[in-house]
């Protein structure tokens, strides 16, 4: 039980992080979201080390559908430009985004544990 409220806790403070360092960045969030998205990816991986599952092409349909719904509508989101982010160089905007980007697959790597 504290296992599971360790990783509620650090995937709400990723999260929070992802989303302070996107806004630096002046990425909408969305575009960080579908890259969370791979947490589904992630467990599919993680289901078939330890418990032997196999994926049949529906399951695997079924995941690129989540995924690319969830990036085509991020992408069309994404002209939306953060004001905040006005403040910072070209080259702070760059680490920001990177480290956003690197947080968000953290994070879905974290959240796929949360089913094990």
């Amino acid at each position: 039980m504290a296992v599971r409220s360790f990783n509620f806790f650090l995937l709400i403070y990723l999260t929070i992080k992802i989303a302070d360092f996107s806004a630096r960045a002046g990425i909408n969030f969305g575009v960080i979201m579908s890259i969370i998205s791979l947490s589904i990816i992630f467990q599919a991986i993680l289901y078939w080390l330890f418990f032997g599952e196999r994926l049949n092409k529906k399951m695997v349909g079924g995941i690129f559908i989540v995924i690319l719904g969830v990036t085509l509508i991020s992408i069309s989101k994404s002209s939306e430009v953060l004001s905040d982010s006005n403040h910072y160089s070209d080259e702070e905007k760059s680490y920001y985004k990177y480290l956003a980007i690197a947080l968000s697959v953290l994070n879905a790597a974290v959240s796929s544990f949360r089913a094990v």
